[in-house]
């Protein structure tokens, strides 16, 4: 009885701490998420995915940015190697539900993916310019074959749940979980060419910002300040403002600014790589589900994946991720 003890002890201890011998991983993989590998080639994709994300938060165009700079106060190599991270344990918890719920890539689609394959290659100009590709996004013809067949299988998973979902349960989640953003931004970029202003024509942004964030507490009202000022030209093609939910595709500042006000409130200056924000919340207009049903069905379909990859269990193998450098 005491063996058996001990050894259901050394067996808890083990599924906390990676590198008990019995669990132990071999060097091409980087993590086990939900018991499925991540391999090295698959993980430097995800790495390749990170980088062109956070790039954007290079403003002060460092050179060496992944080395030298800081996100959100972390060094941005291991800021960019962490969200890598994320993104695979996100996309692989998706995989375990699908495998769940029996959800397989059919003969047919594997063979769709082959031809899919044919077609770019075409289009690239032949075998070398698709390996050329290839090698500037960190893939070889194995992983983005993958990476093709986890697409189509989460596109799989998206139906599928979608479709068991009733209209009234998206409803509820449109009304009690989703909301409007309206903002004013003044630009640190060039809208048609991206290219950073000069350093004073910035200093005369956040000027112009900080007045206008002035004005707007003051009582002002919003959406008048909005039409004249905002640089946003979504600020004109949508009025009502951007529909929006916790995991909307917005730059990683404002979309945590906007999930953390309160329905009429104003934010403070934002900035981000675009410019100098200023945010107000609003609520959704019961009336407008119809119009906006499909963001809905995605957003909600973004928080359940979110949970998912919250209860993933992610076991890092610690000595080859660390050995990974950008």
């Amino acid at each position: 009885m005491k063996k058996l003890t001990i050894l259901l002890l050394i067996v808890a201890m083990c599924v906390s701490i990676t590198g008990c011998s019995f669990g132990k991983m071999d060097e091409n993989t980087v993590a086990k998420i939900d018991g499925i590998k991540l391999t090295k080639d698959m993980y430097a994709y995800y790495l390749s995915t990170a980088k062109n994300s956070l790039s954007a938060q290079n403003t002060a165009n460092i050179t060496d940015f992944w080395a030298q700079g800081t996100i959100d106060g972390e060094n941005a190599g291991v800021a960019a190697k962490k969200a890598a991270l994320d993104m695979a344990a996100k996309e692989y918890a998706q995989l375990k539900k699908a495998d769940k719920l029996g959800i397989k890539i059919s003969v047919e689609e594997e063979k769709s993916i082959q031809s899919d394959k044919e077609s770019i290659k075409a289009q690239f100009g032949g075998e070398e310019q698709y390996q050329s590709v290839l090698t500037a996004y960190s893939l070889t013809d194995e992983s983005y074959t993958q990476v093709l067949r986890n697409s189509r299988i989460q596109q799989k998973l998206m139906e599928k749940l979608k479709s068991d979902t009733t209209e009234d349960d998206f409803k509820d989640y449109y009304l009690s979980q989703m909301y409007r953003i309206k903002h004013i931004l003044i630009n640190t970029v060039n809208n048609d060419t991206n290219e950073k202003l000069s350093a004073d024509e910035i200093a005369a942004a956040k000027t112009q910002i900080d007045e206008l964030l002035a004005r707007a507490r003051a009582g002002e009202d919003f959406d008048a300040l909005v039409d004249q000022y905002s640089q946003d030209p979504g600020s004109k093609s949508q009025p009502d403002g951007y529909v929006m939910g916790h995991h909307s595709n917005m730059v990683k500042p404002f979309l945590d600014t906007a999930n953390s006000l309160e329905v009429g409130q104003i934010s403070d200056v934002v900035e981000t790589s675009y410019g100098y924000h200023v945010l107000k919340k609003y609520a959704v207009d019961p009336n407008t589900y119809s119009a906006n049903a499909e963001t809905v069905k995605n957003e909600w379909y973004y928080d359940e994946m979110a949970k998912l990859q919250e209860n993933a269990n992610v076991r890092i193998n610690q000595q080859v991720y660390d050995a990974i450098t950008l």
